[in-house]
């Protein structure tokens, strides 16, 4: 496994962010995890309610499920410096399971960065268009990528009721 598949500097405002990006090892998983919770805690709450974020947020308990994203999806992290600013993956199928980035990284283009990752990973397994099950508030994130919604969705986690959105992605052929 390769450790490290990009480096790249971004100009934001007048500070240059250096992201490095990389696939998820097993030892990376309990600062995932922490990084899920600290999200979906911190930035969800502007669209879900407090039982809907703690049945949500509970996923971080879900070890096995963790190991198994690590283990059978490409999870790529990317890192800030020394700080882990992001994480998403991909299933060999095409479907985008995860795409979190920390509160102190939002709106600094780790989203984007991983999902250019996500789209050459999904090129290179020759598929056809990617998918994914997207809260309310990454609908606007995955929408500006070029995602269309296929359904609107009320999921239940924990007995909670939360909405979300089918939507995909169809990937370009190049020739």
């Amino acid at each position: 496994m390769r450790s490290i598949l990009w480096y790249m500097i971004l100009k934001h405002n007048t500070s240059q962010i250096n992201f490095t990006i990389r696939r998820a090892a097993i030892n990376d998983i309990d600062q995932i995890r922490r990084l899920f919770y600290d999200t979906v805690t911190t930035v969800n709450r502007q669209d879900y309610n407090a039982e809907q974020i703690e049945a949500w947020a509970s996923g971080r308990d879900n070890i096995e499920r963790w190991h198994n994203r690590v283990n059978q999806q490409f999870l790529y992290l990317v890192n800030v410096g020394n700080a882990l600013a992001g994480f998403a993956s991909l299933t060999p199928s095409g479907y985008i399971d995860v795409m979190f980035v920390s509160i102190n990284h939002q709106r600094l283009g780790v989203a984007k960065y991983l999902m250019a990752a996500i789209e050459s990973k999904a090129g290179e397994l020759g598929l056809k268009k990617i998918i994914s099950d997207v809260s309310i508030t990454a609908r606007p994130f995955f929408e500006k990528q070029g995602f269309v919604v296929t359904a609107e969705q009320a999921v239940e986690v924990k007995g909670v009721v939360l909405t979300n959105f089918k939507m995909e992605k169809a990937l370009g052929i190049c020739s």
